[in-house]
């Protein structure tokens, strides 16, 4: 009887512990989205795989390119052919493009408002004059920035190219996946669990 006890108990905290693993390892939910461009070739089979293996990452949502992501795919497909334009195989280019926070340049034109004010308080002189008209075209400078990216712009982060034969479609993109979740996904994780 205390056999059995003793290994329902343990049966018990076993599936708490890996439920309270599952849980932390899916508090993340990252938005992904991917364009696939270039030759037509095998487009639908390329979108398909990649998005099986994304939909396979547990912290990873596919959303549309209109909608709000966190990372943007940017997917070019290259038919390889050899000199007698028999189709060989194919090249597949993936770059990551992540939302970058820019709000230090709210902060830079707050500060720089602040100094505006402080220089425009000094006596009249050459020097004062100059430092006003720099900061005046720094201002117009950071405006114009400001207003053409809004509150994030958008980084490129990593580029790789991967290449192979027609068979190896599948093996390709899963292996695509697999580096943008050791790469990309991996980073984003741990500068979130800070």
């Amino acid at each position: 009887m205390n056999y059995i006890r003793t290994t329902t108990y343990t049966a018990i905290i076993l599936l708490l512990c890996t439920y309270v693993s599952f849980a932390e390892e899916t508090k993340y939910n990252f938005k992904v989205t991917f364009h696939i461009g270039g030759d037509k070739w095998e487009e639908q089979t390329v979108e398909s795989y990649i998005s099986r293996e994304l939909r396979s990452l547990r912290d990873v949502t596919i959303v549309d390119l209109g909608e709000e992501w966190d990372c943007a795919l940017d997917i070019i497909i290259t038919k390889v052919e050899n000199v007698s334009d028999l189709e060989v195989g194919f090249a597949i280019s993936i770059i990551y493009r992540g939302m970058q926070d820019v709000d230090g340049l709210f902060i830079v034109r707050d500060e720089m408002y602040d100094l505006m004010l402080s220089i425009e308080n000094l006596p009249e002189t050459k020097q004062r004059k100059e430092l006003v008209n720099k900061i005046t075209a720094l201002q117009l400078h950071m405006n114009r920035i400001r207003s053409s990216i809004g509150s994030y712009s958008v980084k490129a982060n990593n580029h790789f190219l991967y290449v192979g034969g027609i068979a190896d479609l599948r093996r390709i993109c899963e292996t695509a996946i697999v580096d943008f979740d050791n790469v990309y996904l991996k980073e984003k994780r741990k500068s979130l669990s800070k």
